[in-house]
C-alpha cells in the first residue's frame, strides 16, 4: 500500500494548494465523514482520510485502512479525479479481498460502478452490480438500486429505471435517497415528454434537498439543471438561463472550476445562448466547457465530442466555416475511435459535416457521407434520421436535383411528425425548403401550400408559439404570393392589404429584434428583413399605379428599412441613451468601453485567453443587465430604441437646406429606382433593369480603374441613373452595385461636363443615418498618423503636402514614424475632432471584414474593419488617405460594410476615403486642399468639390482622368465640421490687440507733439 499512499499524497498536495488553512488535527473518522457528506468540503475530507490512511498503515490496522480507502475513493469520485480513483479502486479491491473484508469490498464496488457509469461503461456497471452478493443491509441495497436505476436510465431502459426509483422511495428512511429517486422519476417523465409530471417530481426533490441541506447542496445542481431542460423545451430561455446560472454557482462553490458537472452546466448555458443568437456568449461558454473537459479527461475522450459539435454549430452560425469544419472533424475522429457508425453521435457529426461540405460546394463528398448514414440507420431509425434526410435534401437542392431533394424533404417531414408529433417546430425547415423548391420548379400553388403548412407549425390555439419562425414563415408565404401575382395565376383584390401585411410582418420582426444580441445574428435578421422590404418595393412599383403620398412614403419606408440596419440600430440606441440621467449614461458608457476594450484585446491574441473571456463575459452580463434595468425604468428609452419611427418624405424636405437634393436608390431584384427629394420637388424614377444596369456599372468601373475612361458608357450610365432638376448639393444614398459609382465623374444633363463642376456630392448610408445622428462633442484635437514604412515590406508613402496643410491648424498633433502605432490611434479616438491616417490597407478578399489599416509595423499593427466598428468615439472627421478604403463586404440589408461603415458605426460623423488605388501625387494634393478649404470655413462637401476642381485645373490631360480624382468619397451625416471660434478668436484677438496698441501709440504721440 505504500506506493499507492505516496502517489495519492502527491496528487493530494497538487489539488489542495488553495485549501491549506483548515488545520485538521482530529483523527476521528466521523470528522472526515462530516466534512465529506455534510459540509461537502471534498478536498479537506480527502486530506483527512489520506492522513488517517497513513496512520492506519503505520499501526497495521487493516480494518481502518479499508475504511479509509473506501472514503478516499468516495472523495475522489465526488471530485471526479478519475485517474487517481482508478488507482485507488484497483489497490483497494486487492487489499479488501486479501483481507476478506466483504462488506467494505461491496461498498467499494458501488463506487467502481459509479466510476464505470461516469466513463460511459453503463452495461459493465450493471453487470458488476448484479454480481454483488445479496445483503439485508437496507442502506447498501438502496445505494445499489440508485446506481442501477441511473445505469438503466442511461442505457434507455426507462421502465427498469423507474421501478428501482419507486422501490427506493418505498423502502428508504433517508430523505436524500428519496430526493434522488424523485429526481430520477422526474427524468423518466422528461424522457417520455410528460413535462408537467417531470416538473412535479423535480420540484419535490429540490424542496427536500433545500429543506435538509440548504440552497448550496451539491445535488441541487442536478435538479436545477433538469428544471432548466424543461424550460428550454417550453421555449422559456430567460428562466432556464437563470436556473442554470444558479446551478453553475453551486457547482463552482462545491466542485470548483474543473468538474464534469461544472462542464455540463456551462455547455448547456452555451446552448441557450446559441438558441438566443448570442454568439459571443455562446462561444465563451462552449470554450469554457472544452477547457474543463480537456483538463479532466485529456484530448482523447468521447466526452469531448458534444463540445466540439457545439463549437462547430456556433461557428457555422457565425459563418466561420473553416473553424467549424476543424471542430466537427475533431468530433468525427473521436466518434469513430470510440463508437461504431450506427451510433447517433456519428450521425450528428455527418449531418453537420454535410452542411459544411454543401456550403463549400463539395456536393459529391457530402452525398457519399449522407447516403452512407441513411443506409446504416434506415432499419432502426431514431430522431436524428430526419435531420439526415433534411441535409441530404439541402445538398441535392443545391445541385438542382429537385425531384430527389423533394423526396428527401418529404421523408424528413414525415419522420419529424412521427417522432415529435403533428405540430412540431422541426417540420418548419423541410416544409420551407419544399416551398422554395416548388418556387424553383414554378409550381407556385404548391409552394404556397407548403409555406402555409410551415406557418401553421408556429401557431397553437391561434397564438404564436414560435415567434422567431413565425415571421420568417410569413415572409415565405408572401414570396409565394408574389410569384402567383406576377404570373397572373391569382388576382390582387386590394394591393394595400398586401402592403400592410408586409409592414405588419416587419413590425412583428422588430418586436423581437432586441433579442438578437450578436452582430452575426443581427446580420441574419437584416438579410431576412431585406427580403420583406424588397417584396414591399416590388408590390408598390408593380401593382400600385399612383404616385400619391401613400406610394411615396411606403416606398421610402421599404427602401430605408432595407439599408443600414446595424447603423440605424446603433444611432437609435445612442439617441435613447441621451435621455438617461447623466450618472446612468456614464455608467453605461463605462461598461460599454470596458466590454469593447476586452473584446479588442481578445481578438488580437492568436491563442484563446480564458481570463479575457471571463472579463468579456463579466462585462457582457453587466451590460445586458444594466440595459434591461434602464429600459424598465425609462420606458421612453425603450420606445426610441425599438420603436418603428419611419422617415417620411415630409421629414426629409423639412430637414433639407435650400439647394440640396436627397437621392435614394433602391431595387426590387428586377429594377433599380430612385426617389429624388428637394425642398421644392419630389420625383420618382424607374432607372431600369437591375441586371443590365449592374453590367454597365461593372464595365464603367473597370474602365475607370484601368484608366480607359469610356465617355459613351459614362453618358449612358449618367442618363440611366441621374434624375433631372438636381439642386447644387447632392446627398446620395446608394444601393447594391450603385455603391460602386463615382458620381462626381457622371455627366450633368447628358452633357460632357462632369457633375463635380456644378454639384457637390456626399454619400449617406441611409436617409435615417444622415438626418438622425449622435450629437457632436466639441473636441479640439486634430491628430494625424504617418507611419514610416522604410525597411518594411510596405511601400513608402509621400505625404509631405498633407502634413504641411494639417500643420496650419491649431491643436494639431502628429504621430509619425514609431509613434504612429495602433494603440495611439485607439487612444486618440476618444478625444479627437479630426483623425487623418496616411497609410496602406491590407484587403482580405475571402473575409472582407478582416481587411486592415496598417499602422507602424511592430508586434500588433493591423486594425481591421471588425476592430474599428467596435470602437466608441465621436470624431467629426476621419480621413483615410489610403487606397481602396471603400473595399468591404456588400451585405444585404446593411449595405457596404467597409472602413467608412466601420468608422461611422464607431461614432464618426464624416469619413473621407478612396474607392480604388490612385497616385500619391493626386491623393496628397486633393486632401491637402480639402483641409485648407475646411480651414477657410467651407462646408465639408464644398471643401472636397473645390479641392477636386482645383486639381483638375492644374493637372494635365492624363491626370484629369477620373481615375486620379474621382475615387475620393465623403460619407456624411447632416452635421457640419465646425472649427470653433477659437481659431477666429485667436487671430481676431491678435488683430484687436495690435489695433489697440496702435491707437494708444497714436494718442501718446499726439500728446508728445502737443507738449
Amino acid at each position: 500500500m505504500l506506493r499507492f499512499i505516496t502517489s495519492l499524497t502527491v496528487f493530494f498536495f497538487s489539488i489542495v494548494y488553495a485549501n491549506n488553512n483548515t488545520g485538521l488535527v482530529s483523527h476521528n473518522l466521523d470528522k472526515g465523514k462530516s466534512l465529506l457528506l455534510n459540509d461537502e468540503k471534498f478536498v479537506d475530507a480527502l486530506r483527512f482520510f489520506t492522513t488517517e490512511l497513513e496512520n492506519a498503515t503505520q499501526l497495521q490496522n487493516q480494518k481502518a485502512e479499508a475504511e479509509n480507502i473506501y472514503w478516499i475513493a468516495e472523495c475522489l469520485f465526488q471530485m471526479r479525479a478519475m485517474n487517481q480513483l482508478n488507482e485507488v479502486l484497483k489497490s483497494g479491491e486487492y487489499f479488501m479481498q486479501r483481507n476478506k473484508n466483504d462488506s467494505l469490498y461491496n461498498y467499494l464496488i458501488l463506487i467502481k460502478s459509479k466510476y464505470l457509469i461516469d466513463i460511459g461503461k453503463n452495461k459493465e456497471a450493471i453487470q458488476l452490480l448484479l454480481k454483488t452478493s445479496k445483503t439485508y443491509n437496507k442502506d447498501f441495497t438502496n445505494k445499489k438500486e440508485l446506481i442501477l436505476a441511473d445505469a438503466f436510465y442511461r442505457t434507455g431502459n426507462l421502465e427498469f429505471s423507474k421501478k428501482f426509483y419507486e422501490s427506493i422511495i418505498h423502502n428508504t428512511d433517508d430523505s436524500i435517497q428519496a430526493a434522488q429517486s424523485f429526481n430520477g422519476i422526474g427524468s423518466y417523465y422528461f424522457m417520455t415528454s410528460e413535462f408537467d409530471s417531470a416538473g412535479y417530481y423535480y420540484e419535490k426533490a429540490l424542496l427536500i434537498y433545500r429543506r435538509n441541506k440548504g440552497v448550496n447542496y451539491s445535488l441541487t445542481t442536478s435538479v436545477l439543471y433538469n428544471q432548466a431542460l424543461i424550460l428550454i423545451k417550453n421555449g422559456n430561455y430567460i428562466t432556464s438561463e437563470a436556473k442554470l446560472e444558479e446551478a453553475l454557482k453551486v457547482c463552482l462553490l462545491k466542485f470548483g472550476n474543473y468538474h464534469p458537472k461544472t462542464a455540463e452546466v456551462t455547455g448547456t448555458l452555451g446552448n441557450i445562448y446559441m438558441i438566443e443568437d448570442n454568439i459571443g456568449k455562446s462561444i465563451h461558454y462552449f470554450n469554457k466547457e472544452l477547457e474543463i473537459l480537456l483538463k479532466i479527461y485529456g484530448e482523447f475522450n468521447p466526452k469531448l465530442i458534444n463540445c466540439y459539435m457545439n463549437l462547430a454549430d456556433i461557428y457555422t452560425a457565425n459563418k466561420e466555416f473553416l473553424k467549424a469544419e476543424t471542430e466537427i472533424r475533431k468530433a468525427l475522429y473521436l466518434t469513430e475511435k470510440f463508437y461504431n457508425k450506427k451510433n447517433n453521435l456519428y450521425t450528428q457529426c455527418i449531418v453537420k459535416l454535410g452542411i459544411l461540405l454543401t456550403q463549400k460546394q463539395q456536393f459529391n463528398a457530402a452525398d457519399i457521407l449522407l447516403n452512407e448514414v441513411i443506409r446504416l440507420n434506415r432499419e432502426n431509425p431514431d430522431d436524428y434520421l430526419p435531420d439526415i434526410y433534411l441535409q441530404s435534401g439541402n445538398n441535392l437542392f443545391a445541385q438542382k436535383k429537385y425531384d430527389e431533394a423533394s423526396q428527401h424533404y418529404k421523408l424528413a417531414n414525415e419522420m419529424y411528425i412521427l417522432f415529435f408529433g403533428e405540430k412540431n417546430i422541426y417540420s418548419v425547415d423541410p416544409l420551407t425548403e419544399l416551398s422554395n423548391l416548388s418556387l424553383q420548379k414554378k409550381d407556385f400553388f404548391k409552394a404556397l401550400e407548403f409555406a402555409s403548412q410551415a406557418l401553421e407549425h408556429t401557431i397553437a390555439d391561434n397564438k404564436i408559439v414560435y415567434p422567431y419562425d413565425h415571421w420568417e414563415c410569413k415572409l415565405q408565404v408572401l414570396k409565394c404570393k408574389k410569384e402567383l401575382y406576377k404570373n397572373n395565376l391569382i388576382s390582387i383584390k386590394n394591393i394595400r392589404d398586401e402592403i400592410e401585411e408586409i409592414k405588419e410582418t416587419i413590425k412583428e420582426a422588430v418586436t423581437i429584434k432586441q433579442t438578437y444580441y450578436s452582430s452575426g445574428s443581427q446580420i441574419h435578421y437584416a438579410e431576412k428583413i431585406s427580403e420583406l422590404n424588397v417584396l414591399g418595393i416590388y408590390f408598390l412599383t408593380h401593382y400600385y399605379y399612383k404616385t400619391d403620398s401613400y406610394f411615396l412614403n411606403n416606398l421610402l419606408f421599404f427602401s430605408e428599412n432595407n439599408k443600414a440596419n446595424l447603423l440605424r440600430y446603433k444611432i437609435s440606441t445612442s439617441a435613447s441613451n441621451e435621455l438617461l440621467p447623466e450618472n446612468e449614461r456614464k455608467k453605461l458608457s463605462s461598461v460599454t468601453d470596458k466590454l469593447n476594450y476586452f473584446i479588442s484585446l481578445n481578438e488580437n491574441l492568436e491563442t484563446t485567453a480564458y481570463n479575457l473571456y471571463d472579463s468579456i463575459l463579466f462585462y457582457q452580463n453587466l451590460h445586458e443587465n444594466l440595459t434591461v434595468s434602464l429600459e424598465k425604468n425609462f420606458p421612453k428609452v425603450y420606445s426610441i430604441k425599438y420603436g418603428q419611427k419611419p422617415l417620411t418624405i415630409n421629414q426629409i424636405q423639412q430637414n433639407l437646406k435650400n439647394n440640396f437634393t436627397f437621392l435614394s436608390y433602391f431595387n426590387d431584384e428586377e429594377r433599380y429606382y430612385c426617389l429624388s427629394v428637394s425642398d421644392k420637388n419630389i420625383t420618382f424614377k424607374i432607372c431600369g433593369g437591375k441586371l443590365f444596369i449592374d453590367s454597365v456599372i461593372i464595365a464603367y468601373q473597370e474602365n475607370v480603374i484601368k484608366r480607359k475612361f469610356d465617355t459613351k458608357l459614362n453618358a449612358t450610365l449618367s442618363k440611366i441613373i441621374l434624375p433631372r432638376n438636381l439642386e447644387e448639393n447632392l446627398i446620395i444614398s446608394p444601393d447594391n452595385k450603385i455603391q460602386y459609382i463615382a458620381f462626381d465623374a457622371l455627366y450633368e444633363n447628358e452633357t460632357k461636363d462632369y457633375l463635380i463642376y456644378k454639384h457637390t456630392v456626399q454619400y449617406s448610408f441611409s436617409g435615417s443615418t444622415y438626418f438622425n445622428h449622435p450629437p457632436i462633442k466639441e473636441y479640439k484635437n486634430i491628430i494625424a498618423f504617418f507611419p514610416d514604412f522604410s525597411n518594411t515590406r510596405f511601400e513608402k508613402l509621400n505625404s509631405k503636402s498633407e502634413q504641411k496643410s494639417l500643420s496650419k491648424f491649431s491643436d494639431y498633433k502628429n504621430f509619425s514614424d514609431k509613434s504612429a502605432t495602433k494603440i495611439n490611434f485607439i487612444n486618440s479616438c476618444k478625444t479627437a475632432k479630426i483623425i487623418h491616417i496616411a497609410s496602406h490597407l491590407i484587403t482580405d478578399t475571402i473575409f472582407p471584414l478582416e481587411s486592415s489599416i496598417v499602422f507602424q509595423p511592430d508586434n500588433d499593427y493591423l486594425m481591421s474593419i471588425n476592430n474599428i466598428w467596435k470602437l466608441n468615439t465621436n470624431i467629426q472627421l476621419v480621413t483615410l488617405a489610403a487606397c481602396r478604403g471603400n473595399f468591404g463586404k456588400l451585405q444585404q440589408g446593411e449595405g457596404m460594410q467597409n472602413f467608412a461603415w466601420a468608422f461611422y458605426y464607431a461614432g464618426a460623423h464624416h469619413i473621407l476615403s478612396a474607392q480604388w488605388d490612385a497616385s500619391d501625387k493626386s491623393t496628397s494634393k486633393i486632401i491637402s486642399d480639402f483641409y485648407l478649404n475646411l480651414k477657410a470655413g467651407k462646408a465639408k462637401q464644398q471643401a472636397l468639390r473645390l479641392a477636386k476642381i482645383k486639381y483638375l485645373k492644374e493637372t494635365d490631360a492624363i491626370g484629369s482622368q477620373p481615375f486620379y480624382w474621382a475615387n475620393f468619397t465623403l460619407f456624411s451625416d447632416k452635421t457640419e465640421i465646425r472649427f470653433n471660434n477659437y481659431f477666429s478668436i485667436k487671430f481676431l484677438s491678435v488683430s484687436l490687440l495690435l489695433t489697440l496698441l496702435s491707437y494708444l501709440a497714436i494718442i501718446k504721440y499726439s500728446h508728445v507733439q502737443k507738449k
